[in-house]
């Protein structure tokens, strides 16, 4: 393999295949979870007793090195608690991004429906996390997961992201909350008790969040491994 061949192999590879890093802190910059909050609300598809119940918080990502404008959302880390009942073990969440809609998540619905999930932007369903126990006592865990394929996000953009167990009840599993609020506040819904998709939470507290990710890859770049790839299997052949 010729030297230049070796760099141009070397530059894609390190371009597609760079670490990924926070792209949205939901949970510093308002002073870490509160952990003791009343202001957790449900966020938990059921199959037993058949009950929808979600929370949706904002986010606005940074401005992009891209230039597009462009960020890919990798994966979230998130903190939750189980509000009533004994903690089990959680498989999968489903993650769901929303537009926004004149500061509120869009596919808002009558009470006793669930959301319009066609108005959603991307869902990831049954998507898989890892978990740590929290700093919240024996109820609270701390969360992360990737997702399937990257959610292309513009920066400067308003959307709002819902983080949802995939539990039956009991036991009933909440997002935690912050200390203080960055953007809007956090909007919630419950099927089961009539609670409309979405109605804006009182206090100024935010869901417990992180978004990872990194800009969209350079189209130089996966050209360029393409090249070196193809010249690769012609010096071979």
């Amino acid at each position: 393999m010729s030297r230049l061949l070796s760099i141009m192999i070397t530059l894609g590879l390190a371009a597609t295949a760079s670490g990924f890093s926070v792209i949205f802190d939901n949970i510093t910059p308002n002073g870490g979870p509160l952990f003791t909050s009343g202001d957790v609300q449900p966020s938990q598809l059921d199959h037993g007793f058949g009950f929808d119940a979600g929370v949706a918080d904002d986010f606005i990502l940074p401005a992009s090195p891209h230039v597009s404008g462009d960020w890919q959302v990798t994966g979230v880390d998130w903190i939750g608690r189980f509000t009533t009942g004994i903690p089990v073990p959680i498989n999968t969440f489903n993650i769901i991004f929303w537009p926004d809609t004149g500061g509120a998540p869009a596919g808002g619905n009558v009470p006793g429906l669930p959301p319009k999930y066609s108005d959603a932007l991307a869902i990831y369903s049954n998507v898989p996390a890892t978990n740590s126990p929290g700093g919240g006592g024996p109820s609270s865990f701390n969360y992360s997961g990737a997702l399937p394929t990257p959610f292309i996000a513009q920066d400067g953009v308003h959307y709002w992201i819902e983080i949802q167990a995939n539990v039956n009840y009991p036991p009933l599993w909440d997002m935690e909350v912050t200390l203080m609020s960055q953007l809007g506040r956090p909007y919630s819904g419950f099927d089961l008790f009539a609670t409309p998709f979405w109605t804006e939470l009182g206090n100024d507290r935010d869901a417990a969040f992180i978004l990872n990710g990194s800009p969209v890859p350079e189209p130089w770049s996966i050209s360029l491994l393409g090249i070196g790839l193809l010249a690769l299997t012609r010096r071979r052949r």
